[in-house]
């Protein structure tokens, strides 16, 4: 199992790689998980990945610039993230198909070394917004003819929230088709990725399967109902250059008189802080802004049960549309309505709407926005917040032990 983040960070991509490692044994497979040396400015949260065999990841060095950053303090790194954005992004741009290049070579050696010795059957590699390691996982399954399955968790041409330059659009649109082609198996975690991909790609067609994140069925001790006196809608993720809390700031009404806290838990950028401070600046009396910064999981859930309303943002536009955040799967757990702002054709508003799982409000709709923010005002009032009947059968499908199953009979 190829993937450049990996346990013990709390970070998405790390949790989707962690899980499948856990419960895989379960279903007869034994994962073997090559990855980079620990970076010591990501967060660790190895309670989560109780059971997994830490013996079973290797490490190796990487030449990508990130790895500098080990220099700095956490607090340093994030005021660089969040004050040298742009410069960030151009320094990323630099580099062939993405900033981790530097990984391949010590990634092909590595896993060279690991298919011989450990007898490897399977080729699994784990990717989205990162790419280079795919390639590497292409030559090692096309050097040792091993089967390659390739789990694409964003686009990588067409990604919504990258900017792409010319010459790397050309290569990696090269790499894409010729990895994808050449793979056995295809996993993507939305319908619509699916979707965008056999559109543009025929020949996946029977090869491409639905794999989506999903939440872990041990942390169900979470999911209580909490009384506040104040209504909180809390946000925990983080906001990209097309992504902002704009739309609930929109939403809440000027005459409003009950007590409201938005709550946001991450590490946020300028974007963030600048629409924080002109939401202030409209000097609501009644309305708290609580920011917290990113928490272990076990911490962030009890933030989470605490919450009345756990919001969700995506952008308006087609390309935005096979988007399912993970934090839409981690708020299953704490069974609280969740407030989406989205493009109601998408796979998040279609999701929610089959779960009946709460609130939908177009992004960019200010007028639905207010009357949404209305409606769960008063159903508080009445204490009939919490009263929304959630499908309980269609939301244990996505539980990681079960989407583990389904990857275990695809790599079969």
């Amino acid at each position: 199992m190829i993937s450049y983040f990996a346990p013990p960070y709390n970070i998405p991509s790390a949790v989707r790689i962690g899980k499948f490692a856990k419960y895989l044994p379960e279903f007869g497979w034994n994962p073997i998980i090559l990855t980079v040396k620990e970076l010591g400015y990501y967060q660790k949260d190895w309670q989560q990945y109780e059971g997994i065999n830490k013996n079973q990841i290797y490490r190796t060095e990487s030449l990508d610039p990130i790895r500098f950053l080990n220099y700095f303090t956490k607090e340093k790194v994030q005021e660089i993230h969040r004050s040298k954005e742009g410069f960030t992004n151009k320094i990323k741009k630099l580099f062939v198909i993405d900033e981790k290049a530097g990984w391949m070579p010590f990634c092909y050696r590595k896993g060279k070394e690991i298919v011989i010795n450990k007898k490897i059957d399977v080729i699994y590699c784990t990717t989205g917004g990162i790419y280079n390691h795919v390639i590497t996982s292409y030559k090692l399954a096309k050097k040792f003819q091993k089967p390659l399955v390739v789990d694409i968790r964003d686009l990588w041409v067409d990604h919504p929230f990258k900017e792409i330059t010319f010459y790397n659009k050309i290569l990696s649109s090269y790499w894409e088709k010729k990895i994808l082609k050449f793979a056995d198996k295809v996993i993507v975690v939305t319908p619509g990725l699916k979707k965008h991909y056999i559109e543009k790609y025929p020949f996946l067609d029977n090869k491409m399967e639905v794999v989506t994140n999903g939440f872990d069925i041990e942390n169900a001790e979470y999911g209580n109902r909490i009384d506040n006196t104040e209504i909180t809608f809390t946000f925990a993720g983080n906001f990209y250059k097309n992504l902002s809390p704009e739309d609930i700031f929109n939403a809440i009404p000027d005459n409003i008189n009950e007590k409201i806290k938005l709550q946001f838990i991450g590490n946020f950028r300028n974007q963030f802080w600048n629409l924080k401070q002109r939401f202030e600046e409209r000097k609501l009396q009644n309305v708290e802004i609580e920011i917290l910064p990113r928490m272990v999981k076990n911490k962030l859930y009890k933030y989470l049960d605490s919450a009345d309303v756990l919001l969700i943002f995506l952008p308006q536009g087609e390309k935005y549309e096979s988007i399912l955040t993970t934090k839409l799967f981690d708020y299953l757990l704490h069974k609280k309505p969740i407030l989406a702002f989205c493009s109601l054709k998408g796979d998040l508003a279609e999701f929610i709407k089959r779960g009946n799982l709460g609130f939908i409000v177009e992004a960019g709709n200010v007028k639905d926005g207010n009357k949404i923010i209305r409606k769960i005002l008063d159903l508080k009032k009445c204490n009939k917040l919490h009263d929304i009947q959630r499908d309980e059968e269609f939301v244990n499908q996505y539980s990681r032990k079960n989407l583990t199953k389904q990857l275990a009979e695809i790599i079969s």
